[in-house]
């Protein structure tokens, strides 16, 4: 009689295991998953439990940073808008019109990131956002950078819809950690096309690229998450951006969606956005 209460016990912890398993997307009985009765299955098993847990708790973190983000943006803008429209004017006044283009551009910007609304905008509306950042740039280094943008001019493309600060970022990174470092002008290209039901967005930089082994390390941190961040101090934060753009993309629109990088030390570094194509203005090929 006690050793069937005691099997009884163990059967139902065993249940409960295989319950809580299932809640992380790992169904025990399915003959598609790995041999869970094997070491190598055993580590299979250990990995998709931290990656299911790590999805949930990003997705946790990034909705209190949310959460936070919103209760800054109300610490009262007006004075600040106040303040860059009496600098611009200023400006004016004393004839220094490079002053007040920046002190417009910088005004605009802080409206585009704080302004309420969805969530997403217009692949439009995130380009002259990433435009106004470029100018800017271009008065801290006169002639040193380039844009260039190859897509479409036309309403399917420049409609469609993309995560709100997406594209900044990644010029900000290009410059920051690419072109700052390079001897001579430099080129940022922005592509976008759609293949089928998706968007593909292409930034490419000609900079100083990455070494080998720090893009290993940039590239399981963004395919893991920000319990693989890259820490070295000698990247100033370099990733951080690209980890919660990619983020942000999947926990919008799913995992088979995201950010990818690939770079070549002193040639350069692409990096991609890929996303779906949800909406009828949009072109479907």
């Amino acid at each position: 009689m006690e050793i069937l209460l005691s099997w009884k016990r163990k059967w139902k912890q065993w249940r409960g295991f295989i319950r809580e398993l299932k809640r992380h997307g790992i169904d025990f009985y399915d003959r598609n998953q790995p041999d869970f009765g094997t070491e190598d299955g055993i580590r299979q098993l250990i990995e998709q439990i931290a990656l299911s847990v790590n999805s949930g708790y990003s997705a946790h973190l990034m909705k209190v940073q949310a959460q936070i983000n919103a209760l800054n943006s109300q610490i009262n803008p007006h004075f600040l808008y106040n303040t860059l429209e009496m600098i611009r004017s200023q400006a004016l006044i004393q004839g220094a019109e490079d002053v007040a283009e920046m002190a417009e551009t910088l005004s605009l910007m802080f409206r585009y990131s704080i302004s309420k609304g969805d969530n997403l905008v217009t692949f439009r509306e995130e380009m002259e956002n990433l435009e106004r950042y470029f100018t800017i740039q271009q008065y801290r280094f006169p002639n040193r950078f380039t844009l260039e943008k190859i897509f479409p001019d036309s309403e399917e493309i420049m409609n469609c819809r993309i995560p709100k600060l997406t594209l900044q970022p990644l010029i900000e990174n290009a410059v920051y950690h690419g072109l700052e470092k390079k001897l001579g002008k430099g080129t940022i290209t922005v592509r976008a096309f759609t293949v089928g039901k998706r968007l593909t967005i292409r930034v490419h930089d000609d900079g100083e690229g990455i070494a080998p082994e720090r893009l290993e390390e940039l590239q399981k941190a963004i395919e893991m998450g920000i319990s693989y961040v890259y820490t070295d101090k000698r990247s100033k934060g370099n990733g951080v951006a690209l980890i919660n753009i990619n983020q942000r993309i999947q926990l919008q629109f799913g995992r088979e969606y995201g950010l990818s990088i690939s770079s070549v030390l002193h040639k350069g570094t692409i990096v991609e956005l890929t996303l779906p194509v949800e909406y009828e203005e949009c072109p479907v090929s």
